[in-house]
């Protein structure tokens, strides 16, 4: 499952989360409790006599869809409902090479302080390289 980083109570970064004893991804900050698909199980300070306020729509977490491929976590990057069973018509793309075994690879991570959207553009923008990269990547020389 992959979650939106923000608890929808109070903004918390969801990935400083816990797992509790009955397998709800629990924010940190106030203890809010939300199920797989995004919906809040638990709001610990809510009383237990009054309205059921953790089944309001405001109350869940956005949670993309995902699944696991080559070993690799894919996830369509839109928490709207519509989107829910959109990897059930629409796959990532198959890497035969993961599977195979003589094939190596090393996987890494790497935090960065913007969104997806920043990351693609600046992937798919080649005539920044040779300035924002100077020394780093062999570049063909300017004239």
């Amino acid at each position: 499952m992959v979650f939106d980083d923000m608890c929808p109570h109070r903004l918390a970064p969801l990935s400083e989360w816990r797992i509790d004893q009955w397998g709800r991804l629990q924010c940190v900050y106030h203890g809010w409790c939300f199920s797989g698909s995004g919906d809040c199980n638990l709001i610990p300070q809510a009383p237990p006599d009054g309205p059921p306020v953790h089944t309001f729509g405001k109350a869940c977490a956005g949670v993309y869809p995902s699944t696991v491929q080559n070993g690799i976590v894919w996830f369509w990057p839109n928490t709207d409902s519509q989107y829910k069973d959109i990897l059930t018509t629409k796959k990532p793309p198959y890497i035969p090479e993961l599977d195979d075994p003589s094939f190596t690879n090393q996987m890494f991570n790497r935090d960065i302080p913007y969104g997806y959207e920043v990351l693609i553009e600046n992937l798919m923008d080649r005539s920044h390289v040779p300035y924002a990269h100077y020394g780093i990547l062999k570049s063909e020389q300017r004239r």
